[in-house]
């Protein structure tokens, strides 16, 4: 007969340590899996706000130069040489918007060159943008990135030249020449495509370097 001192474990308690090594083991890979899937998740939404970051940085220093003449300097209401590119047309809705606007590098007023258009749509949940009359490209990689949300809201201060004139005149006045300050809010958001949960928006405010001058002469 054995002594108490070199006595085994029962098969009741290898059973119960080997349970509790398993409950032990499945908390660590539960843990373990929460981790993973935690810094998976970070590394989307990561990645989501660096790529709407970059398509924001660059609609919004592209917009930037819209209306550009190089002329400019001798352009005037009382000469008749005005920017030949001062519209900028946003059209469409939210989630299928564009914005189209055009710019010159040459000093001829009436130059029309189809080389310096540009644009700017969301199409299918892709932003695209476009030089010239080329085909659009992919400023969003689709399958990263779901835009839902494209918005470009102008905001338009005119301000009265009438100092210039001679009598002095005002916004009120018929006549009276001005000069349109544009700026525009740009708004993008957008889903992770491999997490719908995934979700960032993006907003930047950008002014338009080109002022748009009237056509209107002093009375």
């Amino acid at each position: 007969m054995s002594s108490p001192a070199h006595r085994g474990f029962s098969l009741v308690e290898l059973m119960v340590g080997m349970a509790l090594s398993l409950v032990v083991i499945a908390g660590a890979l539960q843990l373990t899996a929460h981790s993973l899937g935690a810094n998976a998740r970070l590394q989307s939404k990561l990645s989501l706000q660096r790529d709407l970051r970059v398509a924001t940085d660059i609609i919004a220093r592209d917009l930037r130069r819209s209306a550009y003449w190089r002329g400019a300097g001798d352009g005037t209401a009382s000469s008749g040489r005005l920017p030949p590119h001062s519209s900028i047309v946003v059209s469409g809705t939210v989630s299928s918007a564009q914005v189209n606007y055009a710019y010159t590098n040459d000093a001829a007023a009436n130059d029309a060159d189809g080389s310096n258009k540009a644009a700017f749509r969301l199409n299918a949940e892709s932003l695209q943008m476009r030089e010239g009359d080329s085909a659009w490209q992919e400023l969003t990689d689709p399958n990263r990135v779901r835009v839902t949300r494209f918005e470009i809201t102008p905001h338009v201060t005119e301000v009265s030249l009438g100092h210039l004139c001679e009598p002095v005149c005002t916004n009120t006045t018929p006549g009276c020449p001005r000069v349109r300050i544009r700026s525009y809010d740009i708004a993008l958001s957008a889903r992770s495509a491999g997490n719908d949960s995934i979700a960032h928006d993006a907003h930047e405010s950008v002014r338009i370097r080109n002022d748009d001058l009237s056509s209107a002469t002093c009375p």
